[in-house]
């Protein structure tokens, strides 16, 4: 959303992989494994396809623009494979790489003496940053499409200015693919001086990783920080959040300055609104990323009062596949309601087929943009 734009509300429709090809028939292709040109022409297709399926609501494009994108490995399978675990599979019919956390590398690794002799890898000798930089530097030969910004770092606006994130990878979720969930967890919650070992390694592994990216790709620059939480910090409690979370959290902004953040928490979060009140500088975390729980808002709104909230309705906390249009229009209103003095996003993912499934988008999208058109009156 630029700054320009008044609409304080934006209706956000993705789909899956999955969904794209029971629809269309086309699926996303293993993108180390497919040539780029080919990449950017299945983009094109699927834009097309939702244009001619959904251009009453605006979703797609009837022209869009190709452009050619850098590929980066999930730092967390590098971090993993860098202390022995096997490579990540592609799964063709999920279009997505599974990776084995049933098996973590350093489920063994539980004193405090061996987790705070572990070295950080050279990230250059990693089989997954090889094969980065090998497919990248080809990349930037190809001329026929423009080649896009967004690689290492992103840019948001907020207040209509620019901001350039850095994105480190959460210390929270990298704990998961080196020592396992349950181990992870319960050596947090149980031995708390191990917990903070690992929560330091873990440190460790995040900043020399998106130093070494800056390094290599030549980023001189950044004015925010992504990400604050991680994909399992709503697993946390509010004391160990406080703790390992918000705690490591505020490590980056000791170590790289006052800058802007964001935000992500992936699952039910509620019990964590009132720690997220606590970050010292949460005047400067423009952005987050949560789910959507009925009658939750106002308490959400309060917990973050400057933030742009990206706000997803998604099971089990809201079926929106499978909802009725009643129970949208009041989720809708709700997120509304509270939220009408700042900017907010309302995302829905896309995965089941149906009459139904199409009718709630539309319902969606057409009630959204009612809104929006109310608030850009002059």
């Amino acid at each position: 959303m630029n700054g320009e734009e008044k609409s304080k509300i934006k209706p956000v429709v993705t789909f899956t992989s999955q969904w794209y090809e029971r629809e269309f028939g086309i699926r996303n292709p293993n993108p180390w494994k497919t040539d780029p040109d080919e990449i950017v022409e299945i983009s094109i297709k699927i834009s097309k396809k939702l244009y001619e399926r959904f251009s009453d609501i605006g979703l797609g494009d009837p022209q869009p623009k190709p452009i050619y994108y850098y590929l980066q490995p999930d730092p967390r399978h590098v971090c993993a494979m860098a202390y022995g675990a096997g490579q990540p599979r592609w799964i063709e019919e999920e279009s997505m790489f599974w990776f084995d956390r049933t098996n973590p590398p350093l489920r063994w690794a539980d004193s405090i003496e061996y987790v705070r002799s572990l070295k950080v890898p050279v990230w250059q000798d990693q089989i997954l940053i090889r094969k980065m930089i090998e497919y990248n530097e080809k990349l930037a030969k190809r001329n026929k499409y423009p080649h896009s910004e967004e690689f290492v770092v992103w840019h948001r606006e907020f207040n209509g200015k620019k901001v350039c994130f850095a994105v480190f990878f959460t210390f929270i979720d990298i704990g998961h693919f080196l020592w396992g969930t349950e181990d992870f967890f319960v050596t947090l919650a149980s031995n708390p001086e191990l917990g903070y070992a690992m929560l330091e390694f873990c440190f460790k592994l995040s900043t020399s990783y998106t130093e070494f990216l800056h390094n290599f790709y030549g980023i001189k620059q950044f004015n925010g920080i992504s990400s604050f939480g991680g994909d399992f910090s709503c697993m946390l409690s509010p004391a160990l959040y406080e703790k390992y979370a918000m705690g490591f959290d505020l490590k980056l902004v000791q170590k790289y300055g006052d800058l802007f953040c964001n935000l992500h928490s992936c699952g039910l979060s509620v019990h964590l609104y009132d720690v997220w009140a606590k970050y010292p500088n949460r005047e400067k975390i423009v952005f987050m990323q949560t789910r959507y729980v009925r009658g939750a808002m106002k308490k959400l709104k309060e917990a973050l009062p400057h933030t742009h909230l990206q706000i997803t309705l998604h099971p089990p906390q809201f079926d929106f596949e499978n909802e009725t249009e009643e129970n949208i229009y009041k989720a809708v209103s709700e997120i509304v309601d509270v939220c009408k003095d700042r900017r907010v996003d309302i995302v829905v993912i896309i995965t089941k087929s149906g009459e139904k499934v199409e009718r709630n988008i539309r319902f969606f999208v057409n009630l959204v943009n009612k809104i929006r058109a109310q608030d850009t009156k002059p």
